[in-house]
This record gives C-alpha cells, structure tokens and sequence, in this order.
C-alpha cells in the first residue's frame, strides 16, 4: 500500500498537482515504518524535502532531509547524496544564517558538525 501511495505522489507530481502529491507522499513513510523498510521510508521523506525545495517552501523541506539523512546513514545507505544534494541547494537558497538557525532546530551540535563536514566534502 505504501507504494502506491508513493506512486500516486509521483504522478500527481508530475502532473504539477503539487499538494495533491505531498498529501499522497505524506501517509507513505508511517506503512513504510510499519513494515520496517526505513529505505523506503527514507525515500519517500526525502521525496517531500525535495518537493518542498522545487515548490518555493525550502525553510520546510530542509527538516525532511534532515530525516531522510539521518535514516539513510543510520541503514548505510549511499542514497545519502541525494539528502545531501538537496540540503545543498536549500542552504544556498536559504542562506548561512537561516540554514544554520534550522539546522540548530533539529539536530544537536554534533550532528550538526557532522552534516556540515558532509555537505562541504559533496560535490553535486
């Protein structure tokens, strides 16, 4: 079921019906979660930070990408570029101050180190 809620967000997505979409990927990560496929889970949160970021509401995306990093690293996932693809582009699109204050939002001082290490070793 997860899937196909998954799949409806893509296609809605595609078809530039962008809340239509978020409201599909929204209730994907919690069956996902239930099942205990967290790289689907990832996926799909990363999908909503994405999507947030396209659409103009990048202060909102950057916690979901958050998320997805954090599972996708915690599970040893090379999908982590992607996370780190997007937080990249929010943090340019956001800037230094604004990007830092919602990093301190949602995570602790060495995760934040961590993840800034990361983005400045990415190269997109």
């Amino acid at each position: 079921m997860a899937s196909s809620y998954d799949q409806l967000g893509r296609i809605a997505e595609e078809w530039g019906d962008y809340e239509q979409a978020l409201d599909w990927y929204r209730q994907s990560p919690t069956v996902f979660e239930e099942l205990g496929n967290r790289a689907d889970m990832a996926s799909t949160i990363s999908q909503i930070g994405a999507l947030y970021t396209q659409t103009g509401r990048t202060t909102d995306a950057v916690a979901y990408n958050l998320r997805s990093l954090a599972i996708r690293a915690d599970i040893r996932s090379p999908e982590t570029r992607i996370d780190l693809h997007w937080l990249r582009q929010q943090h340019q699109s956001l800037g230094d101050q604004e990007f830092q204050r919602l990093l301190t939002d949602h995570l602790d001082a060495d995760s934040i180190d961590t993840v800034t290490g990361c983005l400045d070793q990415t190269n997109d």
